[in-house]
């Protein structure tokens, strides 16, 4: 039997094999209501407690940075939130602290949908039946068929608006074009609204176009006023496309206690020391399954099997959501998928819940047999490696 570092190493490996690979439950929800108010409000800042005084086991979080230590993983930062204290927080890499700025790419989109929701809150955007192409009737649009002319709102934030769209190679082509709207909304269909899950950064963009068309406000501004400002978020930077257009798919940078902040906000059902920020029916259908054959919401990915919810970006930047835990979990990173560590660490560090009997979800098989071609000599090696060591 394997144990300690030599499991860690295991389990670690597993993790960058399978780290984020979403399945399917096309009819799951998640409860998005917090088992308490909070004691206080971390505007001006983040209390810090004990794991023990917020209900959870010091010994598993410390095996949890024993294992990121044991291989030098490539995270940035982890923070553990309980009840709305820190009760885990470090940054391995030296370069790093509570006080950097990180892109966190994709994280952005749960951001933007936040905005989209304040607008239709607010009446600024007045129903996601409204159609994407008469928010710019300014543009000139290539491929206009009756397919594009039905596109709406809710398309966009669910990644089904049908548009052809490749996410390896078309975000850096609408970026290196002079007019990142018109790139997106000139692609041609490949599905019929609605009906196929793509994910697509364009679409994410056209909703922060569509926050500052509808509001009259740039959507930098816009968050700056009716988010971040409320949540004490002062330190970030967005990048904007040439039209001056805040990018709606990736290019916020903003610290991970910040990056917590907004994962506080939805835990809280959008409130916010006693101010709406969020509608709270916003909150609720975002983190609710909305596409069709994946578990996507609003512009959250959903993490049904353990009530969760969570903002993914590009190389292992996650605030993951679980309301009826009270719990919140940050990572930042340079490269890697890290979602696989709440499960074999965190959770079972709750005092009182048992330690999940499948904490790793199985991916679909042809994904299962390419990790496990991939990664079967590398574990070998591994384990042939701890056993020689411990001889």
């Amino acid at each position: 039997m394997i144990k300690g570092r030599g499991k860690s190493l295991i389990i670690l490996v597993i993790i960058g094999l399978f780290g984020f690979m979403p399945n399917v439950h096309p009819d799951s929800s998640v409860q998005n209501v917090s088992t308490s108010a909070p004691d206080y409000w971390p505007t001006t800042g983040w209390l810090t407690s004990t794991p023990e005084e917020q209900g959870m086991n010091s010994s598993l979080l410390d095996e949890f940075v024993d294992a990121i230590e044991d291989v030098s993983l490539p995270l940035l930062s982890y923070l553990v939130i309980r009840n709305g204290y820190i009760i885990l927080e470090g940054y391995p890499d030296p370069d790093y602290n509570e006080s950097t700025l990180k892109h966190v790419w994709s994280v952005t989109k749960s951001f933007t949908s936040a905005l989209v929701g304040m607008a239709l809150g607010a009446g600024d955007l007045t129903s996601l039946d409204e159609l994407v192409v008469d928010f710019f009737p300014d543009k000139t649009i290539a491929n206009l068929d009756e397919d594009k002319q039905s596109i709406t709102v809710e398309h966009l934030l669910t990644m089904t608006a049908g548009f052809e769209w490749s996410s390896a190679t078309d975000p850096s082509d609408m970026m290196d074009s002079p007019d990142w709207i018109q790139y997106v909304l000139d692609k041609p269909m490949a599905d019929v609204p609605g009906e196929t899950f793509n994910y697509n950064s364009g679409a994410s963009h056209l909703l922060s176009a569509i926050v500052n068309r509808t509001t009259g406000i740039p959507t930098q501004s816009y968050a700056d006023t009716y988010l971040f400002q409320p949540l004490g978020i002062s330190d970030y930077e967005w990048i904007i496309d040439p039209q001056g257009v805040a990018s709606g798919h990736a290019g916020l940078n903003i610290t991970p206690r910040d990056m917590a902040k907004f994962g506080f906000l939805y835990l809280n059902n959008g409130t916010w020391d006693g101010e709406q920020i969020v509608p709270s029916t916003w909150v609720s259908a975002s983190t609710q399954v909305q596409a069709p054959d994946e578990d996507y919401g609003f512009q959250w990915w959903i993490d049904p099997e353990r009530d969760a919810y969570y903002a993914f970006g590009r190389d292992g930047q996650y605030i993951w959501v679980q309301p009826k835990n009270d719990l919140i979990v940050v990572f930042t990173a340079s490269e890697g998928m890290y979602l696989s560590l709440i499960p074999w660490y965190i959770i079972p560090a709750i005092l009182s819940t048992p330690t999940p009997t499948t904490p790793i979800s199985p991916p679909p098989i042809d994904m299962r047999i390419i990790g496990l071609v991939a990664g079967a000599a590398v574990i070998v090696v591994i384990v042939l490696e701890v056993f020689r060591r411990r001889r």
